[in-house]
């Protein structure tokens, strides 16, 4: 990612070491249409080609080849949405959910900019590695993006589609964890992720609420050799045993907790290799999770049903992109194939995906884009799909012991142009 970095202060001078904040950040905005299942959009959205999203950093020299630093990553959202919801740390219906097994009345929530990012504070060594203490990101991160190129999380990548769980996308990002990175050597270097699996839950009137976290642990690692670059990703996430397995009231009757003890497994290989006039790349992501689902009746009541049963899935991508002067042009396609799941009508069926791009600098920090996905969700569970306010709606839904119909219109498109600046 191009940036330039503005320095802020130098903080101090003690020793020889020196404190330094910088900020950096990335504005991106797209108008697009697009087509999910039969029903039709139209957008102002962002992010759309790289994550709109501010960065403040800080280091102090320690002396002896070590750093303190810390790094605050703000993912607002701007346009075409309601950026308070997103940017605070939990919204009514997930603390009500939450706390359903063992306190009643509402909660006082925490308000404000949360971050949603890359945040974090630690120590980093030349020889020693770093050492992240916060919101760290998984090593799936990398592993997606060095193989998905100028398409990196944007439209056209399939992201979502890919690394998102069967039952939540828990891949992205964990909350309180801790992260070593080892220094590189010859090429290698390597990374582990885990966190303090906070199984118990405090929640008061007045006091705020202290959610559960997931079980976390991660090993990546990752070679560079000029052209080359290989990545891998392990990770395992396991639910907090005191969740609920659903929440059946009424007014929340569309929202259903991470199910009790339940394991998500995410293994993720990629390469990708730059010929000079084009870079190539591959992604193949296998995704085993247990935790079934959960099927309301036509009606959208809260009448719930559990399905309970393991989901295998596998998904695959190729890219290319190639550069043209001041302009590059990308490619993307994948499918995502269930090879298991209690939904037993979709065994053995795939989500497909095409993706395009091309982008023109304006400058060395910005560019203007067209971008266009598009596919069919041939693997999409209707018993958990919301369209259009309700999942009755254009949908077929049957339980018939462990089967779930599909989409009556499996379809989906979005394309748009826009434009990003990196500051």
């Amino acid at each position: 990612m191009k940036k330039s970095v503005i320095a802020l202060a130098a903080l101090a001078v003690v020793g020889g070491a020196s404190a330094q904040v910088t900020i950096s950040g990335i504005m991106d905005a797209y108008v697009g249409n697009g087509n999910n299942y039969g029903q039709k959009y139209s957008v102002v959205g962002q992010s759309g080609a790289r994550t709109t999203t501010f960065k403040f950093n800080g280091v102090e020299g320690l002396g002896g080849g070590l750093s303190a630093v810390f790094q605050y990553e703000i993912q607002p959202q701007f346009v075409a949405s309601d950026g308070n919801a997103f940017n605070t740390a939990v919204n009514n219906q997930t603390a009500a959910a939450a706390n359903a097994g063992s306190q009643a009345g509402s909660q006082n929530l925490p308000s404000g900019m949360t971050g949603k990012g890359y945040s974090y504070i630690g120590i980093q060594s030349k020889d020693l590695g770093n050492l992240h203490l916060g919101t760290n990101n998984s090593f799936g991160i990398p592993t997606f993006i060095s193989a998905s190129g100028m398409f990196n999380t944007g439209v056209g990548s399939a992201y979502g589609v890919i690394v998102g769980s069967t039952s939540t996308n828990t891949f992205t990002r964990f909350e309180d964890s801790v992260q070593y990175i080892t220094p590189t050597m010859n090429g290698f270097r390597g990374s582990y992720l885990t966190n303090l699996k906070n199984d118990s839950q405090y929640g008061s009137t007045t006091g705020g609420i202290t959610s559960r976290r997931p079980a976390v642990t991660e090993l990546g690692i990752e070679w560079k050799n000029g052209p080359a670059q290989i990545n891998a990703a392990m990770l395992k996430v396991k639910a907090s045993p005191n969740e609920a397995t659903k929440f059946t009231t009424a007014s929340f009757n569309n929202y259903t907790p991470l199910s009790s003890d339940i394991t998500t497994k995410t293994n993720t290989i990629s390469g990708s290799y730059d010929l000079g006039a084009a870079r190539v790349g591959a992604i193949r992501s296998t995704i085993v999770n247990d935790a079934g689902f959960t099927l309301e009746n036509s009606s959208g009541s809260s009448t719930l049903t559990s399905v309970s049963g393991k989901t295998d899935t596998k998904a695959q991508m190729l890219f290319a992109q190639m550069p043209m002067g001041a302009m590059r042009i990308g490619v993307s396609t994948g499918s995502v194939k269930v090879n298991n799941s209690p939904a037993s009508v979709l065994n053995g069926m795939k989500t497909t995906f095409t993706g395009f791009a091309t982008e023109y600098d304006l400058s060395k920090r910005t560019y203007v884009y067209l971008r266009y996905q598009a596919g069919k969700a041939e693997a999409a569970n209707a018993a958990t799909t919301i369209v259009n306010g309700g999942n009755n709606n254009l949908l077929t839904i049957t339980t018939n012991g462990n089967s779930a119909a599909q989409l009556t219109n499996t379809t989906y498109n979005i394309g748009g142009v826009g434009i990003s600046h990196a500051f």
